[in-house]
């Protein structure tokens, strides 16, 4: 990898969800937040931008998501990625 990341991974973790809820969290392994990146991508539901859910790593053990619609359609599919 290039960039910032150059030491290699120390771990990956990933999943989906479908919002169910406004907000919702995921419980992940714990991380070193300043050693990490979440990755997220969405589909279904509402897709223009502004509707985007926004997902941030809380803390070391949560990702919350949250969406400016009420539109429970929509598919999140995250990824965090720790280095070394």
């Amino acid at each position: 990898m290039s960039g910032t990341f150059g030491g290699g991974l120390k771990s990956v973790q990933r999943g989906t969800l479908t919002m169910a809820s406004n907000p919702q969290t995921v419980t992940i392994t714990a991380v070193d937040v300043n050693k990490s990146i979440l990755l997220v991508t969405y589909s279904g539901g509402d897709t223009s931008p502004a509707r985007a859910p926004r997902a941030v790593l809380t803390n070391t053990t949560t990702i919350t998501l949250d969406q400016t619609t009420t539109d429970t359609a929509t598919r999140v599919d995250w990824q965090v990625e720790e280095e070394f």
